[in-house]
């Protein structure tokens, strides 16, 4: 029986494999969502560039979250089976954009930071799981590299808020966080997993956040480019009929 704040209930199977498989489901279209971006037609890898993107922190965050949650859900299976299937499977497909990433980064100072702090904190993880006898460490690592996941995104908020364009802020991964966050977080709460909770509770906040940002942004963007175009047509009916 779990309990928290006066309640107390003991989770149905049924209802914790629902909400596990859906959250699954709705993960892999956040893990699936940078394709686009990295892969895809005008992308990271056809046009050898990453210019088109603000940055590629969150590819490296996702990367060592997924692992140090595949480690930590092998060590409660089955448990944390839904868990263990989703984080393989976006380790897997953040690799490849991380990869992609940093190769055809032009600095690449960003990139080797964050891989050597993500193995940094995987390595000391290792080192002390051993010594405990227990996989516990991860759960706490990856519920911290949890939040730097989603929050990662709004590391792009001051090129953004600068260049007054959402251009270089894909809006899908957006999406995607603010829904996996919230269905990750009803699971979490359900069989009670604070590693779970917490970073996708902050998730949450992040998500919303990111979103208003966008909204704020593009909304600027369009009164931006309307009066652009305003004083383009003003400027063509000034001009003098050619002369004959």
């Amino acid at each position: 029986m779990l309990s928290l704040l006066g309640y107390s209930w003991i989770p149905d199977p049924f209802i914790q494999n629902t909400l596990g498989w859906v959250a699954v489901f709705a993960v892999l279209g956040l893990f699936l969502s940078p394709i686009k971006d990295i892969w895809g037609e005008g992308g990271v890898f056809k046009n050898k560039s990453t210019a088109s993107l603000a940055t590629g922190i969150p590819y490296f965050a996702s990367f060592f979250n997924c692992f140090l949650w595949s480690v930590y859900a092998f060590g409660d299976l089955p448990r944390l089976l839904q868990p263990l299937v989703i984080n393989l499977i976006g380790a897997a497909l953040h690799l490849s954009f991380m990869s992609c990433f940093w190769y055809y980064a032009s600095d690449k100072k960003e990139s080797s930071t964050a891989f050597i702090s993500g193995a940094a904190v995987s390595a000391v993880c290792a080192v002390m799981s051993m010594q405990a006898g227990n996989v516990a460490i991860f759960g706490k690592a990856a519920a911290f590299v949890n939040v730097i996941m989603y929050y990662s995104p709004l590391a792009a908020v001051g090129e953004v808020l600068r260049t007054k364009s959402v251009k270089t802020w894909p809006l899908i991964p957006l999406i995607m966080t603010f829904i996996g966050s919230s269905l990750w977080f009803s699971y979490g709460l359900y069989i009670l997993e604070w590693p779970c909770i917490i970073p996708n509770a902050l998730g949450i906040i992040f998500g919303i956040t990111q979103l208003a940002t966008y909204a704020y942004v593009s909304k600027i963007e369009a009164a931006n480019q309307a009066e652009a175009g305003g004083l383009e047509a003003g400027a063509s009916k000034e001009d003098p009929p050619p002369s004959g």
